[in-house]
């Protein structure tokens, strides 16, 4: 199937906006967007852009997140954009829910899966890339594309349905969003990823893109980094890294990205202990490795897990782990180290 032929089968902007529109033109008071925990460029982005198609309906919105975000980039990132993002604790959300006219889930998984949602709880709308671990069809729009590189992507096409130009700002913010999930535009990029940017870099600010561009490390990103070349096993072409204990998921990602340059490697998976959970954070250029079922496989059982088939996560509570003395912390080290390990090979030889 060639490109054209890719581009044909995305949804048609007149009857995303018309779905769109059906849900939005009665809401009355202010529309809540919540985003998954720790939000990085793209799930920032897409909010940015579904406030101003809301705005330009008369509408308000307020954007909300359960965790910090724990990327020093990716918090002034937050901070640049002219929209009100606000940290939810868990005991204020239900009246957020309350007094909101919509929910809105974007670039998040399932409710209560990493975002500080109610497990039990239905937005009104999702709209996201991610594959799906549980049942999510009673949202009453539903628009997920895992095929597609960011949840930016998808929102440019809503922003181009609706018709107001994007701001210098916006299309720039969105950009990056869509540049941050495709890893510069080398993995997971579909046809319509590629259409959108370039229906947004007519509209961009070249300094705002250089300056989201910038990739510097801190000294505690680095301190990981070394951690993890450190403690590196290679079983063929995967390398493992256990980095113990760390404040910032967002290294465990980052990390991950920069061991996949290795030369002899195609799968990378980092795990680090995060508060009271274990984060898993995989990378891969093998295109018959599918990281979305390998974590699923490994992890489900013990917090949730997925992603793409060459980007994936998990996130798993260290309640849920048989650790005898949890104020014990080489314990929990050893046995975090031993669980994780013991899954991934299991996986990871079962599909050599």
């Amino acid at each position: 199937m060639n490109y054209q032929e890719n581009l044909e089968k995305s949804r048609d902007e007149d009857e995303m906006r018309a779905e769109l529109n059906a849900l939005l033109k009665d809401a009355g008071g202010t529309i809540a967007v919540f985003l998954h925990d720790s939000p990085d460029p793209d799930a920032l982005a897409s909010a940015f852009a579904f406030s101003t198609i809301a705005k330009s309906l008369g509408l308000s919105t307020k954007v909300f997140h359960g965790d910090i975000i724990d990327d020093p980039a990716n918090q002034a990132f937050a901070e640049s954009l002219p929209i009100d993002i606000t940290m939810l604790e868990q005991g204020q959300v239900h009246e957020i829910l309350d007094n909101s006219s919509l929910v809105i889930m974007l670039d998040a998984g399932s409710a209560g899966e990493n975002n500080i949602l109610p497990p039990d709880f239905s937005p009104d709308i999702i709209i996201d890339h991610h594959k799906k671990s549980k049942d999510v069809y009673h949202a009453k729009l539903l628009d997920i594309r895992p095929e597609v590189g960011a949840t930016s992507t998808l929102l440019t096409q809503y922003l181009k349905a609706f018709g107001p130009s994007p701001s210098p700002e916006l299309a720039s913010a969105l950009i990056h969003g869509i540049r941050t999930d495709t890893a510069g535009l080398t993995r997971h990029v579909s046809p319509l990823d590629m259409h959108m940017m370039a229906f947004l870099v007519q509209y961009a600010d070249t300094e705002l893109l250089d300056k989201y561009s910038e990739d510097r490390m801190d000294l505690e990103a680095m301190d990981v980094l070394g951690r993890a070349i450190l403690n590196k096993e290679i079983i063929g072409p995967y390398l493992l890294s256990f980095v113990d204990f760390l404040d910032r998921r967002t290294d465990l990602s980052r990390t991950a990205e920069i061991m996949l340059r290795l030369r002899t490697i195609s799968t990378v998976i980092m795990y680090g202990i995060v508060g009271e959970s274990v984060i898993v954070s995989a990378r891969s250029r093998d295109p018959d490795t599918d990281l979305n079922s390998l974590l699923k496989a490994a992890f489900t059982d013990l917090g949730t897990a997925g992603g793409h088939a060459n980007s994936a996560g998990a996130q798993l509570p260290l309640d849920l782990m048989d650790i005898p003395d949890r104020g014990d912390g080489r314990m929990v080290v050893e046995v975090v180290k031993d669980t994780i390990k013991t899954r991934l090979i299991s996986q990871i030889g079962g599909s050599q």
